[in-house]
């Protein structure tokens, strides 16, 4: 009997790769119970489309600074520490906050505490891949995402208790639960995990320097960055991704809950019908592509995506056969181009400053980012087709950029 190829590569995960794939489910389970129902969780408590898309900027003008300050902390105080102590302020504490919203401030505080994330964002994925076989890289990145959707197919139980509670206590209860079982991921992959030989290495050269020192080297690291056009290439794609990301995150529910009129208790059979389409992605066609050169996926992967979001904004009524044809499309898309994304961030950077790159990549992303979430709220209160318009606009020059970024530089390709 023939094994498929990503379980045999599951079997040689060891150390720090198999501790954060095998603890994935729970952080991915409870971001999966909320994160389709934050938004018109928003509107429930009385919040405007101005100030969902306000409380988006406001996060992302907070993870400026903690992207900037996440690859000197994650070498000073090493991988494994960095990801515990950020992860559960960034996770565990705004859950808490967000059970207990009241108002925009509310929300606000919370985007605040939740921006700690960029920190886990540097210090986790080298945590995961710094020890491990290069090789094995592209397969460790696949788990963690199937394991990652797959816990989207729990997202119906919100649904249930949305249908039994009505949407505000429903979320309140789910909040609560989510904030313990986060906290427990982090503290089971830390006690799983030890620190990477580099992070070792890293932590020995910054002992005894102060934070501002480290961080006065940014300067050095951005004109190193410069150049390296395939590390440019990676954080332009980097931007493009971030924005778009926003934008569905924060847009998608209210679209089809306010436009089209989809019933509250249904939006999570969306992101379960998601997590289908992902899995058997992963485990069909993912495999398949590695025999394609970098700019076919991708090229292929940007169009579906904008056939998707021109599905979804060209409907004036809700049809489930539709939404969810935009939804299957959307999701291979995402199957294709997040791997890959996290791939490149590791391969395109120096591993000497790997933290500091990605550290800069990601303040850069977010610095660019930041003001969408204002604009993709204004555009939306005109007319909530508009934020995808702009998303489908972003995603197309993504494609232009693969393309002509892999003529110019074919190691890339």
């Amino acid at each position: 009997m023939t094994i498929h190829p990503l379980f045999k590569a599951f079997r040689e995960f060891r150390g720090n790769a198999r501790a954060a794939v095998l603890t994935e489910p729970l952080w991915g389970i409870p971001y999966s119970l909320f994160i389709s129902y934050l938004s018109s969780y928003m509107l429930a408590l009385g919040l405007d489309d101005r100030e969902i898309g306000l409380v988006a900027s406001i996060g992302l003008a907070f993870q400026i600074l903690t992207a900037w300050l996440s690859g000197a902390i994650t070498d000073k105080l090493g991988r494994r520490r960095t990801t515990l102590i950020f992860d559960t302020l960034a996770w565990g504490v705004p859950c808490v906050v967000w059970a207990a919203s009241q108002n925009v401030y509310w929300f606000a505080f919370a985007a605040i505490m939740n921006s700690f994330w960029r920190m886990g964002m540097n210090s986790w994925p080298l945590l995961l891949a710094e020890d491990t076989d290069p090789a094995l890289l592209a397969d460790i990145y696949s788990w963690t995402y199937i394991f990652a959707v797959s816990a989207s197919l729990f997202t119906p139980l919100t649904g249930v208790l949305v249908q039994q509670m009505t949407l505000v206590p429903a979320l309140r209860l789910v909040f609560g639960i989510c904030a313990v079982i986060m906290t427990a991921k982090f503290l089971l992959q830390y006690f799983m995990s030890h620190e990477t030989a580099q992070g070792k290495v890293r932590m020995e050269q910054t002992r005894g320097q102060h934070l501002f020192t480290l961080l006065s080297g940014y300067g050095l690291v951005f004109r190193h960055m410069q150049r390296a056009p395939q590390t440019m290439f990676t954080l332009a794609i980097l931007i493009i991704n971030t924005i778009c990301n926003m934008i569905s995150n924060t847009f998608w529910s209210v679209l089809v809950t306010q436009k089209l009129q989809l019933p509250p208790q249904w939006i999570s059979a969306f992101p379960f019908a998601r997590a289908i389409f992902v899995l058997i992605f992963f485990f069909t066609i993912l495999p398949l592509l590695r025999n394609f050169p970098f700019r076919i996926p991708m090229m292929a992967a940007y169009a579906g995506f904008i056939l998707s979001q021109f599905i979804l904004v060209s409907m004036n009524s809700l049809h489930y056969g539709w939404l969810i044809f935009s939804v299957f499309l959307e999701a291979c898309s995402y199957a294709c181009i997040s791997p890959q994304i996290d791939r490149l961030m590791f391969v395109t950077t120096d591993p000497q400053e790997r933290a500091r790159i990605i550290s800069i990549m990601w303040m850069g992303a977010i610095l660019v980012s930041t003001p969408f979430g204002w604009i993709a709220g204004e555009l939306s209160e005109l007319n909530r087709i508009y934020p995808f318009l702009l998303s489908m606009g972003l995603l197309l020059l993504g494609g232009i950029l693969v393309y002509i970024s892999t003529q110019k530089m074919p190691e890339l390709a």
